[in-house]
């Protein structure tokens, strides 16, 4: 994964967002598939904000669609940390001067990744763990 990679680089920047996109990336891909396996197709239309309230739940008819619930609290869990993160590093949508996030840490880059990395695995045991029960 290029996010590991990237976790590595030694050489100091600015902004480290760019270590941190390719992670945010493959948890929006992996909610997006979840949603897909459950008959939940995410559309360019609408995207993925169409599925989930204000507060960051599904809304009830999708959740009531997909009935399992390590599957919704899968998609729960990565829709927060993906709002949390991606939105306000890869969107320029705030007032300026300071119109995005920058990421002035490596550190604060890598724990990003890792913890993309450690809520898929996590929320992915927990789904395959109630479905081979």
């Amino acid at each position: 994964m290029p996010a590991l990679m990237l976790a590595k680089i030694s050489t100091p920047f600015p902004d480290y967002s760019f270590v941190a996109f390719p992670a945010l990336r493959g948890l929006e891909f992996y909610m997006k598939q979840l949603l897909v396996d459950n008959e939940q197709p995410v559309t360019s239309q609408q995207g993925l904000g169409a599925f989930f309230t204000s507060q960051g739940s599904l809304k009830s008819g999708c959740a009531d669609k997909i009935k399992c619930r390590q599957t919704i609290a899968a998609i729960e869990t990565s829709y927060g940390l993906h709002c949390q993160h991606r939105n306000a590093l890869f969107h320029a949508d705030g007032q300026a001067p300071v119109m995005s996030r920058i990421i002035e840490d490596k550190g604060e880059a890598a724990n990003i990744v890792y913890d993309v990395l450690r809520t898929i695995e996590c929320t992915y045991i927990e789904i395959h763990r109630q479905k081979n029960a």
